[in-house]
């Protein structure tokens, strides 16, 4: 309940009975101002609200699958990471790197070389046998 809205509240309010101490309140500001003010105060409380049971999700979901990793960095849905989708999710992850760099990390992931890692040389990578003498 608003204090333009409340004559109780706005009395409480422009007396300090709320605080113990008087407050200066403008009782010209306008309701639409009023409302607004308020609007965006209730939408912080969703926010922090939505963002407090994303974390418990997080915490309290099961890991992820390598598969999601991969649909993660493959949004497109084609099927393969190339070095445009694989630009696209680094930068989304801030981290910036040059052409060439982006070029070697494929080249590494990329077992028959034509320039697309698909999702089982992407699990073979995650589960380390890209390096030698390693079991998958």
């Amino acid at each position: 309940v608003l204090p333009r809205s409340n004559p109780l509240l706005r009395n409480k309010f422009s007396t300090g009975g709320l605080l113990d101490r008087p407050q200066i309140i403008d009782v010209s500001i306008p309701a639409s101002v009023e409302e607004g003010v308020a609007l965006v105060l209730y939408r912080e409380c969703e926010l922090y609200a939505e963002k407090a049971r994303a974390a418990s999700d997080f915490l309290l979901g099961g890991d992820l699958t390598t598969l999601d990793a991969f649909v993660g960095i493959d949004v497109d849905n084609i099927g393969y990471i190339d070095v445009i989708n694989l630009n696209r999710f680094l930068r989304g992850q801030a981290v910036i790197l040059s052409d060439a760099e982006l070029e070697a990390l494929i080249r590494r992931l990329d077992r028959d070389h034509d320039s697309r890692v698909v999702l089982s040389e992407f699990e073979a990578f995650l589960r380390g046998s890209h390096l030698p003498g390693l079991l998958p």
